[in-house]
């Protein structure tokens, strides 16, 4: 299977609700984006932590909808849940989507 990334959107890595480290400096404004055409404006928690031009993450979304309720799976209540940013970030079939708390986990679509 061939799957075009020309459309794809570029997504910027999450980290979920963390403890944002001291004395951050930033080498870009993701408001004023300014990288080069193959990074983005994004904010990181490594040294050195802060807003800077990294290669972002493909968004190519895999096929089906993502479920509105799932009380079975045990993540699909976890608030402080993080476990994507995008649909690649999924084993096989199983898509980024936001469980009710609007945390992004990998789930297996409809």
């Amino acid at each position: 299977m061939i799957i075009s990334l020309i459309n794809a959107a570029k997504v910027c890595p999450g980290y979920g609700f963390i403890h944002e480290p001291e004395n951050c400096t930033s080498t870009c404004s993701a408001t004023n984006d300014q990288c080069p055409p193959e990074e983005k404006c994004c904010y990181i928690i490594t040294e050195p932590c802060g807003f800077h031009c990294i290669v972002p993450k493909d968004n190519v979304e895999k096929s089906g909808k993502c479920p509105t309720s799932s009380p079975n799976d045990p993540n699909w209540f976890l608030c402080d849940a993080h476990s994507c940013d995008v649909d690649n970030d999924c084993q096989d079939i199983q898509k980024c989507c936001p469980n009710s708390c609007g945390s992004p986990i990998c789930m297996t679509p409809k």
